[in-house]
């Protein structure tokens, strides 16, 4: 009885670190980059990797992905991918999927040439989502499991999620998410959560077609007390077209940089098409991502 007991408390620690993200989970602030909101206000069925809450629709089966992309000193690349159901008017379940890796990272040895083989480096991660609506609020949760790699070491865990997004007037938006929260609530060093504001204080009628003004501004902090905020103005018009551009300030140990995000949404019948770049802190480069989001309900 007493070896069983012994056994058993020295699996507990294996088992805590596993019930939470990888540490390489943190390199998904990397695609945060090319936000331009708050990650809680992101929407769309991708968008429920940022804000759970994104999934719930009023109609029709979406299917939707994203692609990252570094620049070539960093050499990080990724996709997301996701799905959402709705099941009654009140009641969405899907499914999201994403995977970073790094690329050109060779072995060497004494030899001036490289050895043969890559060295790989990835954090991947898929989970399922279940949405209600709740009058103007919507409420999302998200268990995720992970896998990361770096050579011969692997890790993974498993986290949940929870977001609200809550609209009490047609132009006032509130959001709030956590993201890579293990099961305990305790952070850890990828945990992070996001709160967001959106406004349209101007609504007009364009050529013929409703046009809005927005100005959003969003929060996302971390464990270590570091923390990044977002400003930033939108316009969309006749639901078809809409452009984003936001400033953020990331501070944090090491001190405070800005960088700038801009981002183009088009939609032709069932069709939402992404592109957005987002300037890398200390002049790294940029980051760009592009997406294409289908709505079969329309």
């Amino acid at each position: 009885m007493k070896l069983q007991v012994a056994c058993l408390l020295t699996l507990l620690p294996a088992a805590a670190a596993a019930a939470q993200a990888p540490g390489a989970a943190s390199l998904w602030d990397l695609p945060a980059t090319t936000l331009a909101g708050s990650a809680a206000l992101e929407t769309g069925a991708v968008g429920a990797f940022w804000n759970p809450a994104a999934i719930v629709r009023l109609a029709g089966f979406d299917i939707g992905a994203q692609a990252f992309q570094s620049p070539e000193v960093v050499g990080m690349s990724g996709a997301m991918f996701a799905l959402a159901q709705p099941l009654t008017p009140h009641l969405t379940v899907g499914a999201i999927f994403g995977r970073l890796q790094v690329g050109d990272l060779v072995r060497t040895s004494t030899s001036p040439s490289a050895d043969i083989g890559d060295i790989p480096v990835y954090e991947q991660t898929g989970g399922v989502v279940l949405g209600v609506r709740v009058g103007s609020a919507a409420i999302g949760a998200l268990v995720r499991g992970h896998d990361a790699h770096f050579d011969v070491f692997r890790e993974s865990g498993l986290t949940g999620d929870l977001g609200v997004r809550y609209q009490p007037f047609p132009w006032l938006t509130l959001a709030g998410a956590s993201r890579f929260q293990p099961p305990d609530f305790e952070a850890d060093d990828a945990t992070r959560y996001s709160a967001g504001l959106a406004v349209s204080p101007l609504r007009r009628q364009l050529w013929g077609a409703p046009a809005s003004f927005l100005i959003r501004y969003g929060i996302t902090a971390r464990k270590n007390g570091s923390a990044e905020h977002i400003l930033g103005t939108g316009f969309e018009f006749d639901e078809r077209l809409r452009i984003d551009a936001s400033g953020a300030r990331e501070t944090g140990p090491a001190g405070a940089d800005w960088r700038l995000v801009v981002a183009l949404s088009i939609r032709t019948g069932r069709y939402d098409i992404l592109a957005a770049r987002g300037s890398g802190l200390r002049g790294i480069g940029a980051n760009y991502r592009v997406g294409l989001e289908v709505n079969f309900g329309k």
